[in-house]
């Protein structure tokens, strides 16, 4: 792989058997698409990938207490680490063309949907979540009407000085302060708060040339009546097929509850999240609790 080539790619993140399956079907669109352009993928099972050429599969176990999307951010510094700019496509998404004017290369972050970060808590109703985001604003020094919140599920991120070094650094404190407060997710509000912090900037781009599939996004234009669900019905069925495979009862409602609810609590890498989580916030004691 050339020097050249290794500057820019795509970058996404799977953990378990299901996610990777996805994450297959999404590496076989950007092998057909634009094959010579490599893929970081951090994964529980980078055998799932062994045989995409362009695939960089590296082995991750989740960091993050009980929310995986949040390491997203161990995801985004390791590619800032292989690539000048990579864009992050979610596992679950599928890619349909890469024309022209589908990557906007600018430094910092350019997503295909955000606003203003005060505005999306306020149309969400959610003044907990609010009351955490003023908090943090005020202990980072942070001027809200200057700060975005942006959907992760798809975002280019261009080095841009260093910024984008503080703007992880910024985003793993700000993940944890969330975490410690029993908010277990919102890792756009964490890009956001981060970004605006560390300087880096974000964009908004349509992403022109760039067709893709996203279950949630499509149904949700479908009931606009800005999409028909027979053009896409075979990506809706591939993806259930995958997401929600044949169980009995049983397993469906009282099995994978409880387990999801309880037995985390007893799983050893659980604990070990939980120490590495306390003792992060201890080296940063004056940051979470004064």
């Amino acid at each position: 792989m050339s020097d050249q080539i290794r500057k820019i790619g795509f970058c996404s993140f799977c953990l378990g058997k299901k996610y990777c399956k996805l994450a297959q079907l999404l590496c076989n669109d950007v092998n057909k698409l634009a094959s010579e352009m490599p893929f970081l993928i951090l994964t529980s099972h980078p055998i799932f990938f062994a045989d995409f050429r362009k695939v960089i599969a590296q082995k991750h176990r989740q960091q993050s207490l009980c929310y995986v999307p949040n390491d997203k951010v161990f995801l985004i510094e390791r590619a800032l680490s292989l690539f000048d700019s990579c864009t992050y496509i979610e596992a679950d998404m599928r890619i349909l063309d890469i024309g022209p004017r589908s990557f906007n290369r600018r430094p910092g972050i350019v997503a295909r949907s955000c606003c203003n970060i005060m505005k999306h808590g306020l149309a969400h109703n959610k003044k907990n979540q609010i009351d955490m985001i003023k908090e943090i604003a005020s202990k980072l020094e942070i001027n809200l009407d200057n700060t975005k919140f942006l959907h992760e599920h798809l975002f280019t991120i261009t080095k841009d000085e260093g910024r984008e070094k503080e703007f992880i650094k910024y985003w793993k404190i700000i993940k944890t302060y969330f975490e410690d407060k029993e908010y277990h997710g919102g890792e756009g509000l964490s890009m956001g708060l981060a970004a605006s912090k560390a300087g880096l900037p974000i964009y908004h781009d349509t992403f022109e040339g760039l067709k893709y599939f996203k279950e949630c996004i499509e149904m949700e234009k479908i009931k606009k009546g800005q999409a028909v669900f027979e053009d896409m019905k075979e990506y809706f069925m591939t993806q259930r097929s995958i997401e929600y495979p044949k169980r009995n009862l049983f397993k469906k409602i009282v099995w994978n509850r409880f387990t999801k609810k309880y037995l985390q609590f007893f799983n050893i890498y659980y604990i070990i999240r939980l120490i590495r989580q306390k003792i992060f916030i201890l080296r940063n004691f004056k940051f979470y609790y004064l």
